[in-house]
């Protein structure tokens, strides 16, 4: 057998929920006869995640991709390439021939899988995992966004390479779903599991939402050099033909397909008996016997014919041979008696044989549904003890019994939604574990939602609250109401679009914002936009214009742009610095200072940075340093009820000094004090918090401004502690 690997593909749309019943976005090619040099052996997955496009639209799309891999020779890495570049062109050229309110962005994820290996690449907001040996890894992984296609001519393409082994599972997502996804619960849906199971598992966790896959699952293919025996000449007598052997192969789903090839395709291969279903582990012994009654009807009717043909046997030679009619001596012919009419003997050993297998089957039943109420019962008075032994302690011990609490009574309510009992133990214990853990719960309030992916930045000045939508090249002003609550007006205005006029506008795309307030240093007060081409500015009385930022450039690793006191404060990892811009005059023309010196290696896994007069950096693994005029100030994180999850962002409230330092996680926030002693946790009543691109925080008015998954949200927050 060669190391060469076929596949097992099944693709999902599911829209608000409802699956359904074809996948435009998504594709499985197989080489054509006329493929480029290089490509005969590859076979082609692509999903494509295009806002608002119709249908056709993401068939024209992919057209000009799948036809552009397949003419292109080389690299598996080239060739890609060189298709998502021309897809992306598509987008492009559709957009610019379009007003701006029809103009699309979005990302494409491709694999192919050649020979024993898988090559992803993904250009613009894509996602992809993989999951073997016992885990699954997500791409791309704790790295900036690309620009979304559809935004800008260039193309950045990121890969990945993998070797597979028959089993391993790749699944391709849009990269909406995946943001508000976790991988922990991606992992358990997708590892050591079928094709089918896992898009089953992946519809579950969708809920009511939207998601587009693709899972491809690596499995073995026959050498084609392997030697075939030639048959032999038939020999000139009556030969009884031989039954054919009895084979249970696990059919596909509906959704599943099996993309072939050349001389390759696994429908070649010798299909194997399904051995009996095995439960996963954290399945109850209810499903565990479920599958097994599933493997005893299987093997019950793989074993009928089987029985049928030794009853026959056993019957024909264990019962008398029936008499036949005899030849009267008389010459006279008589009529003969009628034959005696045979037993249908299988059909006699059937009924005998399938006696002791129904009285299993009943045994079985009445154990099943025995085994599921005891089981329940048994999760109701385990999650009843920890509630006792819960009240009874403190601290850690006591967060011990609650966690018990909830994982028994979530398992009661998997397989008894309606059970009440274990609704009010959950209850009970997620109140108790807010309070162990200091959780606030907030009721977030949509502002607007933009329905686009984004990603975001905010920005905030009086009532107005400025929005940058990297994906679309734009930004929106929303105007709130005195209490800050809620929208004033009808909708967002759009302050900068594609036909917004500035002379000379700076070319490129648009990367971050700040405000800007008037100090001693700097007479105005206005929004600094940084694009890819210079600095921008807009003025609430005045409107745009381009900032004097002389002979200087934006870093092109720009990860945020901060201000204070008249400063700018440029976030540059490719450099491990933070460049510092004083002003002259209402510009920024001279070179700028290093913040550090030397570079702080710390700077270069940074996510974040927000000032208050000291600067905060933030990284990706949950490490925060404090400094002061370049300088190491004390900043230690205790005091922490849950280790420290990977923060997305960082935000302070610029109008203070000294102000809390809060981290955005998945599901909420978390404060912190200056001097990084833990101080609560908010966590939203849903999943609007989900997926955080950007916060903004206003103590000094109790709110909180967050933007997840393209919806603008605001939250009171309870007074500072």
């Amino acid at each position: 057998m060669s190391t060469s690997l076929d596949s097992l593909v099944g693709e999902m749309q599911i829209i608000a929920g409802a699956r359904q019943s074809t996948t435009p976005a998504t594709q499985v090619i197989t080489a054509p006869r006329r493929a480029a040099r290089g490509r005969a052996a590859d076979t082609l997955y692509v999903l494509v995640e295009v806002s608002g496009a119709a249908s056709g639209e993401l068939g024209e799309m992919i057209q000009r991709l799948r036809d552009t891999y397949w003419a292109t020779p080389g690299s598996v890495t080239a060739a890609l390439r060189t298709a998502i570049t021309a897809g992306g062109d598509w987008l492009m050229d559709r957009n610019v021939n379009a007003p701006a309110p029809d103009r699309q962005n979005g990302g494409i994820s491709c694999a192919v899988l050649r020979g024993h290996e898988v090559v992803i690449a993904q250009a613009g907001p894509a996602s992809a995992y993989i999951a073997q040996r016992g885990a699954a890894l997500h791409y791309p992984a704790d790295v900036e966004p690309l620009t979304p296609l559809g935004s800008a001519r260039a193309t950045e393409v990121r890969f990945a390479r993998v070797d597979l082994l028959p089993g391993d599972l790749i699944v391709l997502t849009d990269a909406r779903w995946a943001a508000r996804v976790p991988i922990e619960a991606v992992t358990n849906a997708i590892v050591s599991v079928s094709v089918a199971q896992a898009l089953k598992n992946l519809e579950h966790l969708t809920g009511h939402d939207d998601l587009i896959a693709v899972a491809i699952e690596a499995a073995g293919a026959p050498d084609v050099n392997e030697p075939v025996a030639a048959p032999q000449a038939a020999k000139p007598q009556s030969i009884t033909p031989r039954p054919a052997p009895l084979v249970s192969a696990t059919p596909l789903p509906s959704d599943a397909k099996r993309p072939t090839r050349p001389a390759r395709s696994i429908e070649h291969a010798t299909p194997k008996a399904a051995p009996p279903p095995i439960a996963p582990a954290g399945e109850s012994r209810t499903t565990t016997a479920k599958a097994w009654l599933g493997a005893l009807f299987q093997g019950a009717r793989r074993g009928a014919g089987s029985v049928g043909r030794a009853g026959q046997i056993v019957v024909q030679r264990t019962l008398p041979e029936p008499s036949g009619p005899r030849r009267q001596p008389s010459a006279a012919p008589r009529r003969s008696k009628p034959a005696a009419r045979r037993l249908n003997t299988p059909l006699l050993a059937g009924i005998a044989l399938s006696i002791p297998i129904l009285v299993s089957l009943l045994v079985a039943t009445v154990y099943i549904q025995s085994s599921s109420k005891a089981e329940l019962e048994t999760r109701l008075v385990t999650a009843q003890n920890a509630i006792t032994l819960a009240n009874q302690r403190t601290g850690a011990e006591a967060r011990v019994q609650w966690q018990i609490v909830v994982e028994k009574s979530s398992e009661t309510l998997q397989f008894d939604p309606g059970n009440v009992t274990a609704a009010e133990q959950l209850t009970q214990a997620g109140l108790a574990l807010d309070r162990l853990d200091n959780v606030v719960r907030l009721k977030p309030v949509v502002v607007w939602d933009f329905k686009s992916i984004g990603p975001h930045r905010l920005a905030l000045q009086g009532f107005s609250l400025f929005v940058l939508d990297r994906g679309t090249n734009e930004i929106d002003r929303v105007t709130l109401n005195a209490d800050g609550d809620a929208l004033d007006g009808n909708g967002p205005e759009k302050v900068l679009s594609a036909n917004t006029a500035i002379d000379p506008r700076p070319g490129g795309s648009l990367v971050d914002m700040t405000w800007l307030s008037s100090s001693e240093f700097r007479s105005t007060s206005s929004l600094i936009v940084a694009a890819q081409g210079g600095l921008l500015e807009y003025n609430l009385a005045f409107g745009w214009k381009t900032l004097d930022f002389g002979a200087n450039t934006v870093p092109a690793g720009l990860r945020r742009l901060r201000s204070f006191n008249g400063n700018l404060y440029l976030l540059d990892p490719a450099a491990s610095e933070v460049w510092r811009y004083a002003p002259k005059g209402d510009g920024y023309p001279d070179k700028p200072e290093p913040y550090f010196d030397p570079p702080a290696p710390v700077v270069a896994k940074a996510i974040d940075l927000v000032i208050d007069g000291s600067i905060y950096v933030v990284t990706g693994d949950g490490q925060i340093a404090k400094y002061l005029g370049g300088k190491p100030e004390a900043f230690q994180v205790t005091d922490l009820p849950v280790p420290l999850p990977r923060p997305l962002v960082a935000a302070v409230d610029v109008n203070l000094t000294d102000s809390s330092l809060y981290l955005a996680l998945p599901g909420g926030l978390m404060q912190l004090r200056p001097d990084g002693k833990f101080v609560r946790q908010f966590r939203a009543v849903g999943n609007a918090f989900d997926a955080i691109e950007d916060v903004l925080i206003d103590e000094q008015n109790g709110r909180a401004f967050v933007i997840s998954r393209g919806v603008l949200y605001t939250a009171a927050l309870p007074p500072v502690q």
